[in-house]
């Protein structure tokens, strides 16, 4: 990894049991996935859009050779994401 990382204990300074925030975890997605299945993605998109890191933002996306530069714009209600050239 070419970022920073860090540890909840860095962060709460405290510890965590590993199976308890796994089945925390887990626990979590199941509540969600429950969700998109009987309402499907529009249900979650306002969630999204709250914490949508690129919104605004400069970003390329790298993929077999080919290079997507532009400025995040959010996503469709599709879950796909909006791009503006730059």
């Amino acid at each position: 990894l070419e970022r920073p990382v860090t540890s909840l204990f860095e962060i709460w300074k405290t510890t965590y049991d590993r199976n308890i925030l796994v089945a925390a975890m887990i626990n979590e997605f199941h509540i969600y996935f429950s969700s998109f299945e009987k309402y499907g993605f529009p249900f979650f998109l306002n969630e999204w859009e709250s914490c949508d890191y690129l919104k605004g933002r400069s970003f390329s996306i790298r993929k077999n050779n080919v290079s997507i530069s532009g400025i995040g714009m959010g996503i469709t209600k599709e879950g796909l994401l909006k791009i503006r050239n730059q």
